[in-house]
Order: structure tokens, then C-alpha cells, then sequence
């Protein structure tokens, strides 16, 4: 589900590499921005596709942040 809001995400922005990797995790707070992942309704449709990636400081809000809530069993 991509479209809603640019949705926050656990690891923090960083440079990851090349080779193929499954969920890459970043939990240095080198930059202390936060990775955000997917577009928002107020996007270019290039931008509101799942793989989009972007970051935010963790302290600032707009109306097109966001976050999902998940329940694992």
C-alpha cells in the first residue's frame, strides 16, 4: 500500500550498498534523520511508488508523514 503518506521507518538514513539485501538496516544515528519509504497523495505519481525513499529529522511533522501500525503474532 503506497499513495497515503510517506510512511517513517525504524533505521536511519546511510549509505547501503550494492550487493543484494533483504530489508538493509541502519541503526547509526550519524545524521539522527530518519528514513521515510513510500510517496503521498500530494506526490508526483513517480514519487508515490513504494520504493521511494527519503528522510526526516524525527522531530518534525507534516500532514503527509505517516507511519502503519503492524501486529505481529
Amino acid at each position: 500500500m503506497h499513495g497515503n503518506v510517506q510512511e517513517w521507518c525504524s533505521d536511519y538514513i546511510g549509505v547501503y550498498t550494492t550487493s543484494p539485501q533483504t530489508d538493509p538496516i541502519n541503526l547509526e544515528r550519524n545524521t539522527g534523520h530518519r528514513m521515510m519509504r513510500g510517496g503521498c497523495y500530494n506526490d508526483q505519481a513517480g514519487y508515490s511508488r513504494s520504493a521511494m525513499r527519503s528522510s526526516q529529522m524525527p522531530e518534525v511533522g507534516y500532514f503527509t508523514y505517516g507511519f502503519r501500525v503492524a501486529f505481529a503474532e
